[in-house]
């Protein structure tokens, strides 16, 4: 939004589409009216076109002092769009964005009997539990006017439920993504250490025979993993910093550099390594040496 011209009362400010309300709107949802007064049923298409702002838009858009009385013009100067006389300030409402958490942008609101719509959504606060009474307002609409299919009726919450079930869902996804990743990781290092101990057999037994402790033992093929983890994850870390920028459009209420998250999933992966590290190690330390010479 920018301000294109201005006066002491009087601005025109390019901002997003207004939106239409009944009276009681602000109570019923909750919304707290911070000055002047909500929409009344004498606010119709003959009368002064009014308008109530919230916190954001009088900050942002009004001259200092009372909000109330002061005039805005949505558009530009020259667009047929009529000017507006403020008469509340209502409070700030955070609105989800998906991947960008909440936003308290400029709100504008105009009464419906002035800015009719041409579809509009009906809110109802109910008492106690709001799903007992969802076939009960579908009814109500009916009633009023039978040309109207009975709508869908939600509570707020179903409704952000579907706002975010995509994201969620991806979420979900990426998680169960991350666990078999994480599995794969202890495999792969689990079978190289096997591996690597099989192929080392007589060594080991050579070095028990010469008087190698067990911990001796334990730090040599731990040493030899720990090893190969530290420069996986130092790999992973510089390729995640590379990918950052791809990834940051698929995150929320996280930067993609995030330090502590980094931090966490290197630690979370070093554990799993040294377990899987452990495993092939204790293995070796059980080993007799008298039979790890004769083996081939």
């Amino acid at each position: 939004m920018t301000v294109e011209s201005a006066a002491t009362s009087a601005r025109v400010v390019s901002a997003s589409d207004p939106q239409s309300v009944s009276s009681g709107y602000f109570r019923i949802a909750g919304i707290p009216l911070l000055e002047g007064r909500e929409f009344s049923d004498g606010d119709r298409l003959e009368s002064m076109q009014v308008a109530i702002v919230n916190q954001a838009f009088a900050k942002q858009y009004l001259a200092k002092g009372p909000g109330v009385g002061q005039r805005v013009k949505l558009g530009k100067s020259d667009s047929k769009e009529p000017w507006l006389t403020i008469v509340g300030i209502a409070g700030n409402v955070s609105r989800p964005t998906l991947f960008e958490g909440y936003s308290e942008d400029p709100s504008v609101y105009r009464p419906l009997r002035q800015a009719p719509q041409a579809s509009l959504a009906v809110l109802v606060r109910a008492i106690g539990n709001p799903r007992a009474v969802k076939s009960e307002v579908g009814h109500a609409v009916v009633a009023v006017d039978n040309n109207v299919p009975i709508p869908t009726v939600q509570t707020v919450n179903e409704s952000l439920d579907w706002f975010t079930s995509e994201p969620r869902f991806r979420a979900q996804l990426f998680g169960v993504f991350s666990l078999l990743a994480l599995l794969l990781a202890f495999v792969g290092i689990y079978g190289v250490l096997s591996q690597r101990v099989a192929q080392r057999t007589q060594e080991i037994g050579i070095r028990a025979a010469l008087g190698a402790q067990q911990g001796d033992l334990l730090m040599l093929i731990m040493g030899e993993g720990i090893r190969l983890t530290l420069i996986g994850i130092a790999i992973g870390i510089a390729s995640s910093l590379i990918l950052a920028r791809s990834l940051a459009s698929m995150l929320y209420g996280i930067r993609a550099t995030d330090p502590f998250t980094v931090l966490g999933v290197s630690l979370l992966l070093a554990f799993v390594a040294m377990l899987a590290c452990y495993i092939p190690a204790r293995r070796a330390m059980g080993m007799n040496p008298v039979a790890a010479l004769r083996c081939e």
